[in-house]
């Protein structure tokens, strides 16, 4: 768990790195909201190796892991990536990497829609709520194929990913997955009345860590 936080500060590291390197014409305001949110994996990490090394069968604490190394693996291909568009030659396999960028922000999503029906002790508020859990687990699973197969690098258009499906099917993947994000918010708002019914049964000290 303490190699996830490590290697997820050294992401963040390179990834600022080449930031400063590639030097967008970006709002220094904006490029310091992005970075603070970024940073925040830090912290994810390291509550979650805490928690998985007091309580390893709580599936917090993975979730956690997961979602910091999803948010700084997510930023440092996004950066490879703009550097290599604007500086050709210098990132071998930058289509690859744009590739990665498609997929590694899925992770971070199926955290944050996954820990309201979760917390704090990794089990739903009771087995009516487990098909929630499934559904979200499948639209991450079907959104990563998809991501996986269009043309588009979101962060470099100009780019085309070098798995993309051949037109038109890669082009009505992308329909498809924009079809599939409208489930985002829909699944958000379920996990958060999740969150809400177990407020309301819950006792003791478990009222208390919510």
């Amino acid at each position: 768990a303490w190699t996830v936080c490590v290697l997820v500060t050294a992401l963040i590291i390179v990834g600022l790195i080449v930031d400063l390197l590639t030097g967008k014409p970006e709002r220094l305001a904006t490029r310091i909201a992005d970075w603070s949110f970024t940073t925040l994996a830090v912290p994810l990490t390291v509550v979650g190796a805490l928690i998985a090394a007091r309580r390893p069968g709580n599936r917090i604490g993975a979730l956690l892991l997961v979602g910091g190394l999803s948010i700084s693996l997510q930023k440092v291909a996004e950066e490879l990536t703009s550097y290599g568009v604007r500086s050709p030659g210098a990132v071998p396999g930058v289509g690859l990497i744009g590739w990665v960028s498609n997929l590694a922000w899925i992770p971070a999503i199926l955290v944050l829609l996954l820990l309201p029906v979760l917390f704090p002790d990794g089990q739903p508020p009771s087995p009516r709520w487990r098909p929630v859990v499934w559904a979200i687990v499948a639209g991450a699973v079907v959104t990563t194929v998809l991501a996986a197969l269009i043309p588009t690098i979101a962060i470099e258009p100009s780019l085309r990913s070098p798995l993309a499906l051949p037109d038109p099917a890669g082009v009505g993947l992308e329909r498809v997955l924009r079809i599939v994000f409208l489930g985002i918010p829909v699944a958000a708002v379920t996990a958060m009345a999740a969150m809400i019914v177990r407020f309301r049964r819950a006792r003791g000290g478990e009222r208390q860590q919510l």
